[in-house]
């Protein structure tokens, strides 16, 4: 009997710290971005807030709105997959960014000129034991077109851009969104959702038109510039 209650302790101690762990190595947090590149002037409106504040390079931000000014050529580069604290235990490699091409492991979104977005939820999900830490990121594109390089999801990411008609989901790849809903697929696949109408995917090298429902093959000279930007 006294061997019984002893097993039956001892099980319940694994149990007990089987759950203290997984409560203290199962946990979501909250990823900054990161203004690595812009050309024009951008403002930043934090969550909660109805005050704008004028974005510079370098500048870092979490929830909240941006948006480039009216000029064509004006954009902004953002990396929305900084981790908050360096100091943390959990292994990670800083991204870079070199010109307009993005360096894996950087997730790297491009706000041309006249385009606002919101930064729902930009997160990633440490689960003790994992190298790789699933990503959870979700935009919301108000107006304009963002060029969007997807490079580190791991496997149980999900990656979703929201505009007024619908949504998108992407896979690791390089995707040209607009707030009208076309999407441009140049490496990768995606999802779209518009309304009522039945989920689409779209190819790499294809373009989904909102008007019409439609796929459309992009033009060999602009699928070829997705490629050398990759």
């Amino acid at each position: 009997m006294k061997a019984d209650a002893s097993r039956s302790i001892f099980f319940s101690l694994i149990v007990i710290c089987g759950a203290g762990c997984a409560t203290t190595h199962d946990t979501e947090y909250a990823l900054r971005c990161t203004v690595v590149r812009k050309l024009g002037t951008a403002r930043y409106r934090p969550a909660e807030s109805t005050t704008w504040v004028p974005l510079n390079t370098q500048d870092r931000v979490q929830q909240g709105t941006l948006q480039t000014d009216m000029a064509k050529s004006s954009y902004l580069d953002l990396r929305i997959d900084d981790f908050p604290e360096p100091s943390t235990e959990i292994e990670w490699k800083r991204p870079t960014f070199e010109g307009f091409k993005p360096q894996a492991p950087a997730n790297t979104v491009r706000l041309w000129g006249n385009s606002a977005i919101s930064l729902d939820k930009v997160a990633m999900h440490a689960r003790f034991g994992r190298w790789k830490h699933p990503k959870h990121v979700r935009l919301r594109l108000h107006a304009g077109t963002v060029l969007c390089f997807m490079r580190d999801l791991p496997s149980g990411s999900d990656c979703e851009i929201v505009f007024a008609a619908g949504r998108v989901k992407l896979e690791p790849g390089v995707y040209d969104i607009n707030s009208t809903g076309e999407v441009a697929v140049g490496k990768g696949k995606a999802c779209v959702k518009l309304g009522d109408m039945k989920e689409c995917e779209i190819p790499q090298g294809f373009r989904f038109d909102a008007k019409t429902g439609e796929l459309l093959r992009l033009p060999e000279n602009v699928f070829h510039g997705y490629e050398r930007a990759q």
